[in-house]
């Protein structure tokens, strides 16, 4: 990009921007195994590293992290995400939806919103499985 304004060359600082953001995420996602690894019994680093499978569609991936987070035991701690398995039963939930395992993503989401019953987008899933499973 030139601006007539300033002298030189101009060029646009998206792809540097891109590259950053790629360099981050990967970054992210090494952390995250390695934290997952280094506490196999916390929860929220198997959560956060099924998410990441999520928003990539890598529904096997996020079937094995939401399992993980799910049986991890340790006890919560003042630094515990009081959410992370709730987070985990909903993201197993989706993915077992997508590979075609209906009842047993009936069953993960049912999980979820007996975590949190007030949380309506969790309702609406078990609601809208219910009524296409009953169809």
């Amino acid at each position: 990009i030139r601006d007539i304004g300033v002298t030189g060359v101009q060029t646009c600082a998206l792809p540097i921007y891109a590259y950053r953001a790629l360099w981050r995420l990967k970054s992210d996602e090494a952390y995250l195994h390695e934290a997952a690894k280094a506490s196999p019994k916390e929860p929220e680093a198997w959560q956060q590293l099924a998410f990441v499978h999520y928003c990539r569609r890598e529904w096997r991936q996020v079937i094995e992290n939401a399992r993980r987070a799910i049986a991890a035991d340790a006890p919560m701690t003042h630094a515990s995400d009081p959410t992370a398995k709730t987070k985990a039963y909903d993201l197993l939930a989706v993915a077992l939806w997508e590979l075609g395992e209906r009842p047993e993503a009936l069953t993960m989401a049912r999980e979820a919103v007996a975590r949190c019953p007030d949380d309506p987008r969790l309702a609406g899933n078990v609601a809208s499985m219910e009524r296409i499973l009953a169809a």
